[in-house]
């Protein structure tokens, strides 16, 4: 699907909640550094892109990443667990 439809989101999400849920932050990063323009708009994208700045101990910037997400969607609890966490260290 990736090679089909390489600008699709939800063919990217699903690839990303995988490395995730994986803990394969390698594979994270490298999703998340090519993603299309329009993965801007979606809050997921921002919120992926937290887990892996998280990851990789930039606390700053996860916090920032998630806080955008929050402005596209303010009620995702998925965001707000992540930020959460964050914001304590």
């Amino acid at each position: 699907c990736r090679q089909d439809y390489p600008d699709n989101l939800e063919v990217r999400a699903y690839f990303i909640e995988q490395a995730i849920g994986e803990a394969d932050f390698a594979r994270l990063g490298e999703l998340v550094e090519r993603l299309p323009p329009a993965a801007d708009e979606d809050a997921r994208f921002w919120r992926y892109r937290g887990t892996w700045l998280d990851s990789q101990q930039r606390f700053e910037e996860a916090l920032a990443a998630y806080e955008r997400s929050l402005r596209r969607h303010p009620l995702d609890w998925k965001t707000h667990h992540e930020l959460a966490g964050v914001a304590r260290i």
